[in-house]
């Protein structure tokens, strides 16, 4: 028979025994330690949006060159959120200030002579946060040059140098040179500002012709396992009488006159190219008899042949300096042939029609031929007409 217990003392029972886990427990802490180590902190979230309009705080700092410690005026100070429509810019001692809606934000400050640098911040509301910041110089030097002036053959230009030392050196001496002195020259200065005179249009044509008769690639740019053919590069320009075609990438670089602007300073030498793009009469063409009015047309002579460089042809014995290149013209026109004499003169038709060329073949046996070329210009219809017509 089960003798009953009072439930009094089941719970007295059990009060008692949980007193004695918890007293024998005091003394071991790490027993009672139920709860695992902190885990790693997670990644930054982004940056939310601007706080309400009425919990403002200030962001204020000062932009500094990273070599020199000066402040550096007229960075950019851009704002990710954005806030407002009004730029952050800094004033010339470096410094800047925005009120701005409490939040996170990212400012990259940008400047071309320096490099980038984006920085994140907290915007407290009523509070004011400083944010100091170091930018690293593009190049310890800066040059920039300029030029301006009547880019056409024959024109004067001038050259103007601006040379920022953003490491503090001392500017020593400065120079310009010129790519190529056949189609410009220069003043001589060795101060910021230089003149440039462009060569005339005879010095262009000439370059023009040198860059369509060298071959596409030099002997250096191939591998060393193929070899430059020997003789006449066959896509140049051909020894026949003909009209030369031109192409858009020779015109481009035969135009091109390249200026550069050379510093020294206590820290080293700096330089910068400034490109000039001339102006000249010269445009694209096909190489055909048909051209359009206006636009000059060049020539080109079959070559003499003078190994022994004694000035007369090989086969012939003629001149090698002497063509006689004549024009004859339609009516109405007044077109001229320019130098004439040379194996690439050049006219410009000035009216429709036919514009007739001769020349003495001196260059073959029995150097009397006379070759003839037609030009017709402003004629040119299509190759499909009347199509349209009721």
């Amino acid at each position: 028979m089960l003798n009953h217990v009072p439930t009094t003392k089941i719970l007295g029972t059990a009060v008692v025994c949980l007193s004695l886990v918890l007293l024998l427990c005091s003394g071991c802490p790490e027993i009672l330690q139920l709860q695992g180590e902190p885990g790693p902190q997670g990644p930054a979230g982004e940056p939310g949006p601007p706080g309400d309009a009425g919990s403002l705080g200030t962001r204020t700092g000062r932009v500094t060159n990273g070599l020199t410690g000066a402040g550096v005026g007229g960075v950019i100070c851009a704002l990710n959120p954005s806030y407002g429509e009004t730029m952050i810019m800094t004033a010339e001692d470096g410094t800047f200030s925005r009120e701005l809606p409490t939040g996170i934000y990212t400012i990259t400050f940008e400047e071309d002579r320096f490099e980038s640098l984006s920085l994140s911040v907290t915007v407290l509301g009523g509070a004011i946060e400083i944010a100091d910041v170091d930018l690293e110089p593009v190049e310890p030097v800066v040059v920039t040059a300029t030029v301006d002036g009547d880019s056409v053959p024959g024109g004067l230009m001038s050259a103007t140098m601006h040379i920022d030392a953003l490491d503090g050196s001392t500017v020593e001496s400065m120079t310009w040179t010129l790519s190529s002195t056949a189609t410009a020259s220069l003043g001589g200065a060795t101060t910021e500002l230089d003149t440039i005179t462009l060569s005339d249009d005879r010095a262009f044509k000439d370059r023009l012709l040198h860059i369509l008769t060298e071959p596409p690639i030099s002997e250096d740019d191939l591998p060393s396992t193929v070899q430059l053919p020997e003789g006449e590069f066959p896509g140049g320009l051909q020894s026949r009488f003909q009209i030369v075609g031109i192409n858009p990438f020779a015109l481009e670089e035969a135009a091109l006159v390249t200026l550069t602007a050379t510093v020294t300073t206590s820290s080293g030498t700096y330089s910068r190219d400034v490109e000039i793009h001339t102006q000249f009469a010269w445009k694209p063409s096909l190489g055909i008899r048909n051209v359009p009015v206006g636009i000059p047309v060049l020539l080109q002579s079959r070559r003499h042949v003078d190994e022994d460089a004694d000035g007369f042809n090989d086969e012939t014995g003629a001149d090698v300096t002497a063509y006689d290149w004549a024009l004859a013209i339609p009516g109405g026109s007044s077109a001229m042939l320019m130098d004439a004499i040379t194996p690439n003169p050049y006219f410009v038709p000035d009216v429709s029609g036919r514009y007739l060329l001769t020349v003495t073949d001196t260059t073959r046996d029995p150097g009397t031929e006379t070759v003839t070329l037609e030009i017709y210009a402003g004629t040119w219809r299509g190759v499909i007409t009347g199509q349209d017509e009721a």
